[in-house]
């Protein structure tokens, strides 16, 4: 017997690309996009996840943060956000 719990429709998850990127330390990012949109190609979504890892890299060499906290950096939100809007 399948465990219940939460459904998905498997129609959604068609129209969905989903991406993933580890680093070296085995942090893993995941980008989940529209499959509509056409304009994101491989280059900018590898681009994308440089960014973010340098973004999260500079985060994380802060001596004032503690690791395991939530990220509460400016540079770091706006950087996802531009990000955000690039793709929308």
């Amino acid at each position: 017997m399948l465990p219940q719990g939460p459904r998905v429709d498997s129609v959604f998850l068609n129209q969905l690309c989903r991406y993933g990127y580890v680093t070296n330390s085995k942090v893993k990012f995941v980008m989940v996009v529209d499959s509509s949109n056409t304009a994101l190609r491989d280059n900018e979504i590898r681009s994308m996840f440089r960014k973010l890892h340098n973004s999260y890299t500079d985060v994380m060499c802060n001596p004032f943060y503690n690791p395991g906290d939530c990220i509460q950096s400016r540079a770091f939100d706006s950087m996802v956000t531009s990000m955000m809007i690039q793709v929308c």
